[in-house]
C-alpha cells in the first residue's frame, strides 16, 4: 500500500480524515475527504476523486463547494460513493448542514 497524497501547494490538514472507496467492481473509486484544507477560506475543505486500473490510483477531480462557503463549514467531513455518483457533506454549512452530490 503507498500514501497518496494530491498535487498542488495548499495545506493539507485533515486530508484522509474521511475515505469511502466504491465503485461498480470491486473498489474502483475513491473519494477523500480533507475537510480542513483552505480551499475558499478558513476549513472551507475539499474532496478528492481517485479512480484505479490494476493497482495504480489516479487523482480524476478536486470537488470544491459549488457556492462560496463561509469559514468552518468543512466541505468533505463525510463522503459516500456508489458506483458513479458521489455525496459530500459539509458539516457546519447552514444551520443543520448540507450535502452535496456529483455524478459522473
Amino acid at each position: 500500500m503507498r500514501s497518496r497524497r494530491p498535487g498542488g501547494t495548499e495545506r493539507f490538514r485533515r486530508y484522509g480524515g474521511r475515505l469511502r472507496l466504491g465503485g461498480r467492481y470491486q473498489w474502483q473509486l475513491a473519494v477523500v475527504g480533507a475537510y480542513a484544507t483552505d480551499s475558499g477560506g478558513y476549513w472551507t475543505g475539499s474532496a478528492y476523486v481517485y479512480t484505479r486500473s490494476g493497482t495504480v490510483w489516479t487523482q480524476r477531480a478536486r470537488l470544491t463547494p459549488p457556492d462560496p462557503l463561509t469559514e468552518r463549514e468543512q466541505f468533505g467531513q463525510a463522503v459516500a460513493v456508489d458506483a458513479r455518483t458521489v455525496a459530500i457533506g459539509a458539516l457546519g454549512h447552514g444551520v443543520s448542514g448540507s450535502v452535496f452530490v456529483a455524478q459522473q
